[in-house]
């Protein structure tokens, strides 16, 4: 999905949850007061804005007018609307305490906003230090995302290297709040060089094997959920859906005649989520789709997002397993279809719910119509057999 925001993060504490009376009990690892001295002036506009579900709605207005502008909080220049909610996040997470920062409003995002944040330097242990905070966008849960689950994933991610730690979790809003470092995504082509491909595939074979996520993703049930959604929200059923789910529950028989567990997976890898520091280390960025799923899911996400060559598919199979096999190289080829599907089916909901300025019916057509030109190919029966086989 398209665009991405660009989040830099990195290490710094233990996650901390964080709630605010009345809504949910203060989580024992922190202990504040309450609401209204929690948030300062602000705080009554902030938690009634909350409790009228306009929070995301006041956090969209703000972006339209400020989006991509370095802000202050003493300076009269950052939206009031926008400072209100910004102020209340950090005080509830004790990094304010009255001080002056500087906010820029980090670039991109379909699903959230980021809001960069840096303290000045003299007046405090933070200061000079630059923290995100991560808004939820409005409507989200519609495309299946779970935010605490994304922090699950994040924070295992985390303490196997290879994810940014979460500093804070703020509920009930679930906002997260993140180390800032200096980095920089890969590009489309970086990303299939043999040094980052190697990097990659050594990342997403080690978050395979890590913590067990309480969400499932499912990626043969995906399609008909967002269906339902869209057609919720007045959308009719894409022409193409039919013949796409056909193809579908012939992908799905032939996994399962040769069944492998489900793992961990970020279920979202374009480039953009993938960041390079100075050190060339690779972050992963990005858990909001994490759940249970088949690794080929991850695997064709990653290569059709990025069209791997034939060649660039077997590198990226010789990286993950040390070996390529035929069955490896046909399971590969089908979750690239069930990636398409997913992807044109996602845009086909944003359709109905984003007040983005972007073509989303035009993106779900084009994937579409790779999937089926795919499905069609004579290999399509050649991959179907091969993946059903067992071994590996």
């Amino acid at each position: 999905m398209k665009p991405k925001p660009f989040s830099l993060l990195n290490h710094l504490t233990e996650p901390v949850a964080i709630t605010d009376p009345p809504f949910l009990e203060l989580a024992p690892v922190l202990r504040v007061g309450t609401a209204p001295s929690l948030l300062g002036a602000h705080g009554s506009n902030f938690l009634a804005a909350w409790e009228d579900c306009k929070c995301c709605d006041l956090i969209e207005n703000s972006w339209r007018k400020f989006g991509g502008s370095t802000l202050s909080n003493n300076s009269g220049h950052l939206a009031n609307d926008l400072v209100e909610v910004l102020d209340g996040v950090l005080r509830r997470t004790g990094l304010l305490a009255g001080r002056s920062y500087t906010a820029m409003a980090l670039t991109g995002g379909t699903t959230n906003r980021n809001i960069k944040v840096t303290f000045a330097a003299p007046e405090s242990s933070h200061g000079g230090e630059s923290w995100v905070v991560r808004f939820a966008g409005k409507n989200t849960n519609l495309l299946g995302i779970d935010r605490h689950v994304e922090l699950a994933a994040n924070t295992n991610a985390a303490a196997l290297g290879l994810a940014p730690e979460v500093v804070a979790f703020v509920t009930p809003e679930n906002y997260l709040v993140t180390k800032f470092i200096e980095a920089a995504p890969l590009s489309f082509f970086d990303v299939r060089t043999p040094e980052n491909m190697a990097a990659i595939a050594r990342a997403l074979r080690e978050f395979h094997g890590g913590t067990v996520l309480a969400t499932s993703f499912g990626p043969f049930t995906v399609g008909p959920r967002y269906l339902a959604t869209a057609q919720q929200h007045g959308l009719a059923v894409p022409a193409e859906y039919n013949q796409a789910m056909a193809y579908m529950d012939q992908i799905e028989d032939a996994m399962l005649r040769a069944p492998e567990a489900d793992v961990p997976c970020h279920n979202d890898l374009l480039n953009a989520n993938f960041l390079a520091d100075s050190d060339r280390r690779i972050w992963l960025i990005d858990w909001e789709y994490a759940g249970m799923n088949s690794r080929w899911f991850d695997l064709g996400n990653f290569a059709v997002n990025h069209e791997f060559t034939m060649a660039e598919r077997d590198s990226l199979l010789a990286h993950y397993f040390g070996s390529v096999t035929p069955k490896r190289q046909a399971r590969l080829a089908l979750f690239c279809i069930v990636s398409d599907m997913r992807e044109a089916m996602w845009n086909v909901v944003q359709q109905a719910i984003s007040t983005l300025d972007i073509d989303f019916a035009a993106e779900a057509a084009r994937l579409f119509q790779r999937l089926l030109a795919n499905c069609a190919q004579s290999e399509f029966q050649t991959w179907l057999a091969a993946a059903a086989t067992p071994g590996d």
